[in-house]
């Protein structure tokens, strides 16, 4: 039981990386528009989120190679 708790907490911490670094994707994609559509950030943060909890380290990875082309 401790080991699917521990597996539960890295997989939120994943999480929670892959969604900050997509909605900076998300935001700095639309930094040179005239306003930024929160919405649009919303949905990466929720995707980045989703792929970092099943995917894991390869995704934050992915992710902040995104960002740095972004």
């Amino acid at each position: 039981m401790a080991e699917e708790s521990n597996s539960v907490g890295q997989r939120f911490v994943h999480g929670s990386c892959g969604a900050f670094l997509a909605a900076l994707s998300g935001m700095a994609v639309q930094f040179w528009w005239t306003d930024i559509n929160w919405w649009v950030v919303g949905i990466c943060g929720a995707f980045g989120f989703i792929l970092a909890w099943f995917v894991g380290e390869e995704a934050i990875e992915s992710l902040k190679t995104v960002f740095w082309w972004s």
